[in-house]
């Protein structure tokens, strides 16, 4: 089994637990991999030292182009370790042009590991970090990164806990870099994020329409 995987190019494994000897496992057929470009391990336990498993593969697999680790259990409860070791792993992953994690309970803190790990991918065009728990902070730094990146079309922080101060913030960053914002069209979705007044709602349409599209209802 793990010859097999030795030049495969896709691998998506759903609603897997990930024993301990399952995951294991999987990052030592990885770790020869010399082909993979898309890795999509979603709706699994990755908790319980399984992260380190995990960064192992992604430390490995430098070539990965697309890497979606959707509803893994990455932050439970306060513990930020599964979150923090993807974050020590991404810088290894240059290359990476689409990434989601969404749905693992992202706060504040992992938000911006997340955000630095990310600075110098010179190729990310999609960042979906929705449905989660990111606030004001971890929105500022998500946003900081998404107007420095030129390739960087779609961020999705749909369905987290941004306010209005955090909007405030979206707005003076997104400013700051508005040519090269408005060059790439850069979407940002912020719909679901009920904690965003009426107001602040229109101010934000009013000032980055439809070049910008900032997603809300």
């Amino acid at each position: 089994a793990q010859e097999s995987l030795k030049n495969i190019e896709e691998l998506k494994l759903i609603l897997m637990h990930y024993s301990a000897l399952e995951i294991q496992t999987l990052r030592k057929g990885l770790q020869s991999s010399t082909g993979l470009q898309r890795l999509s391990l979603c709706q699994g336990n990755l908790t319980d030292g399984r992260s380190e498993e995990l960064t192992a593969i992604l430390s490995h697999n430098p070539q990965l182009l697309y890497l979606s680790l959707e509803y893994c259990k990455l932050q439970v409860e306060c513990e930020n370790s599964g979150i923090l070791a993807v974050a020590e792993a991404l810088p290894n992953c240059g290359q990476l042009e689409y990434l989601s994690l969404q749905g693992n309970r992202i706060a504040n803190q992992a938000a911006a590991e997340i955000a630095k790990a990310l600075k110098g991918h010179p190729n990310l065009s999609t960042l979906n970090i929705g449905h989660n728990h990111i606030g004001n902070k971890g929105a500022a730094a998500l946003i900081e990164l998404a107007s420095t990146i030129p390739t960087l079309k779609e961020v999705d922080l749909s369905w987290n806990l941004i306010g209005d101060k955090g909007a405030k913030l979206v707005i003076e960053t997104l400013s700051t870099n508005r040519a090269m914002v408005e060059a790439n069209s850069l979407i940002i979705k912020l719909h679901g994020n009920f904690r965003i007044s009426e107001e602040m709602i229109r101010k934000m349409q009013k000032v980055f329409p439809e070049t910008i599209k900032l997603q809300l209802v």
